[in-house]
Formats: structure tokens, sequence, C-alpha cells
């Protein structure tokens, strides 16, 4: 029988040096464009004058916020979601991922009905109406409240020229940072979707992040190297002429895997072990 969620979270890039980053570091947060009611801009960018629904050409209803993103999706499904997302994929254990990101990562939630929109829009709204208070000692409710609305997502939607990207087959798992974690790094709301605009903005944002330490997200120091072995499940680059060198850049003795400076060569060579290509998945599924 065909599984439905694959034990393992995917990670996708556009680019093989991204890949040999996240190997080397860890994942990386970066600044990713997510459409919600524009009331959620209005109230963000007003919240002195809270609405439930608004519609104004004055700004965009998009927000600009700092994220990690995998799918749960069936290896054999990934081929599909790699000509969106890019040919390079790291696969990380799920539980393992769930216990070493617990904090932050959670799968998202798809909207389609109008009742989850306007319910959404009513938390900004209390949100605003919160403005700079913290309730329960130093709970802060209002970083709560857009947490949880940013762990939604539409169901279909425009997405890189699509206009019926359906999102729900993505099954999305995101890894946010908090609203105004480091006061430096900020969640940018009223973003339009012009791709020229956005893109430059986007790449702007997140220059400036990639400098910050806690943009890059490892495992702890204390974990041993069969733990690394059993959570990097997976390691795909575009082609098989690509092989040999992600596998010359993890058998390099001197190249740090995951933050580990000092990792055994039989470890090493179990990592090549999880290299594969999109192109030979093409060739043979």
């Amino acid at each position: 029988m065909a599984t439905i969620n694959a034990s393992s979270l995917f990670h996708f890039t556009d680019k093989i040096s991204a890949i040999k980053g996240i190997l080397e570091k860890g994942f990386r947060y970066s600044y990713n464009y997510e459409i919600f009611p524009q009331a959620i801009s209005h109230n963000e960018l007003n919240p002195k004058n809270p609405t439930f629904y608004t519609a104004t050409p004055n700004f965009g209803n998009g927000v600009l916020l700092p994220m990690i993103c995998f799918c749960d999706t069936p290896l054999m499904r990934t081929l599909t979601h790699s000509e969106v997302y890019g040919e390079y994929m790291i696969g990380i254990n799920k539980d393992y991922a769930r216990c070493a990101y617990e904090q932050f990562l959670n799968p998202v939630m798809y909207r389609t009905s109008s009742s989850i929109n306007y319910a959404i829009s009513d938390l900004s709204v209390m949100k605003a109406s919160l403005k700079g208070k913290q309730i329960i000692g130093s709970y802060d409710v209002e970083r709560s409240i857009l947490q949880l609305i940013a762990i939604t997502k539409p169901y279909i939607g425009y997405f890189r020229g699509i206009k019926n990207h359906c999102f729900f087959d993505e099954r999305e798992w995101r890894m946010l940072m908090p609203y105004n974690y480091e006061e430096s790094i900020k969640w940018y709301w009223g973003v339009s979707g012009n791709d020229d605009e956005l893109n430059k903005l986007r790449d702007k944002l997140n220059s400036e992040l990639y400098k910050a330490e806690f943009a890059y997200v490892g495992l702890t120091e204390k974990l041993d190297e069969g733990i690394l072995l059993d959570f990097i499940t997976h390691i795909f680059v575009k082609s098989e002429s690509e092989i040999p060198e992600m596998v010359d850049f993890i058998l390099n003795e001197n190249q740090s895997i995951f933050g580990y400076d000092n990792l055994s060569m039989r470890c090493r060579h179990l990592l090549v072990s999880k290299i594969s290509s999109f192109e030979r998945i093409n060739k043979d599924f």
C-alpha cells in the first residue's frame, strides 16, 4: 500500500551550494512571502484603527517572515515538488526533527473557508488591542497570536506564475522565527506580490538575516554521530554528474557537517550512501 505520510521531512532548494551550506551549518532561516486576509496587514500597520475586513490599494496583503520550510510527502512525489521548489533536497527523520526542533516546528493548517479567514482576522484585531501589553505575567500573547496566524496557509492560490497552485499538495511543515525574536529581524507586513520588487526586498532582507548566528539551526552539541546518521535520511542533487562533487564535499575531513568538526571517516562514508539524484528518480520510477 502506498504511504500517505513520509517518515522524513524534505527541504528543497535550487542550488547545490545551499545543500552544502545546510550540511555544513544546519538549516537556515530565510524570508518567505505569505498571503493572509488583507485585514491582518491593515491591523499590523494601523493598530490604533483595527478592522475585521478591509480592501484598500494602499498596501498588499502579503507578509515577509523568516522561516524554514519542509514538506511531508512520500519520496516518489518529491520529483514533482522539486520542479517548483528546486532540484536539490535534504531529508531528515521526522520523529527526530519533532524532538530537535519541537519549540518552533509545526505542520501548516490550510485554510479555505471564510470562517477561518475571519477567525484569523479576529485574532489580529485582538492582537492590535493588546499593543504593547503582556498578559499572564511575562507571557507574550501578541507573539502567540501571530504564531497561530502564521501557521496557516491558503489551500490554493497564486504562486510563481501559477494562478491556481494547490498549496495543500505540499503538506508543508514550517519552522517560524517568532515575531520580534531579535530586534533587528522583523516580519514585514503589507507587501505586494510584484515579483521583481518582492524578490529585491526579500534578497535584501535575507542578506542581513544570513549574517546573524541565530539564523542557522543545527543539532545540539551533545548528539553523537549515530544520531546524526539517523537524523539525515536523504541527500539529493539535480543530476548524476553532481554526485561526485557532493561526495568530495562530505569526505573532506576538514569539512564541518551539521556543526560537527571532527566527524569520523566512517560516518562520512555512511552519509555518502544517502546521496542520490532527481535525475535517477526520473529515470527509474
